[in-house]
């Protein structure tokens, strides 16, 4: 009979959670940018580390650096994860539609529902990291410009005269300005709540196509 193994300081901990620094796999990354996300949500950019990272998944912290380089570096995967969602959500919603304003107008709503919907990727992607937004990716998701979805509606609707000629950018620009104002509104004024940001993107896009001053 072999003699009993004396309990070590890793039999405490579930079993689960003992993983190998060997874990490369593409799940390993996805629960370690999952984790990061929610750090991110109860620790802003710069109150967590990658330690608390690889503990928050269950993991060694070794294994963070087998998929990403440092800290700058796991925080522009998850900008990049959700550029990759709001490309495709903005692709979606201008997908079905055929007129050109009421394309603009539901690019603008799926905008602010992203928004709404994923706040702590809004805050990294354009509030607190928005260098992220010009970085390229060679090796992370693949990314629909979001931002080209908005320009190709904007040249439409000139191209049918329902918007007056203007340098296309600086509408899509002006618009991409009044969408974000809405979403940051309710991030960073606690009093803005979601029914209220979304209530001023309809207030907006009436605007938009009724005008706000009325000619005598």
């Amino acid at each position: 009979m072999s003699p009993s193994r004396r309990p070590g300081p890793d039999d405490a901990k579930p079993r689960a959670k003992r993983r190998s620094a060997r874990a490369a796999g593409a799940d390993t990354r996805a629960e370690l940018l999952a984790a990061a996300v929610r750090l991110l949500a109860e620790h802003d950019v710069d109150g967590f580390s990658l330690r608390q990272v690889a503990e928050a998944a269950g993991y060694a912290p070794p294994t963070v650096y087998l998929h990403f380089a440092d800290k700058d570096d796991l925080l522009f995967q998850a900008a990049l994860e959700g550029f990759a969602t709001f490309g495709q959500a903005l692709t979606r919603a201008a997908a079905g539609e055929s007129d050109p304003i009421v394309c603009i107008e539901a690019i603008g709503r799926a905008y602010v529902a992203f928004g709404l919907s994923h706040p702590v990727q809004y805050r990294l992607m354009f509030l607190r990291r928005g260098d992220m937004i010009l970085r390229a990716g060679p090796d992370g998701p693949a990314v629909v410009d979001g931002f080209g979805v908005l320009l190709d509606a904007v040249e439409a609707a000139m191209a049918t005269g329902q918007l007056e000629r203007a340098p296309v950018p600086d509408v899509a620009n002006w618009l991409w300005a009044w969408t974000h104002g809405v979403v940051a509104l309710h991030l960073t004024m606690p009093h803005v709540d979601a029914g209220q940001a979304l209530a001023l993107l309809e207030q907006g896009l009436r605007v938009m196509r009724h005008g706000l001053y009325r000619t005598p």
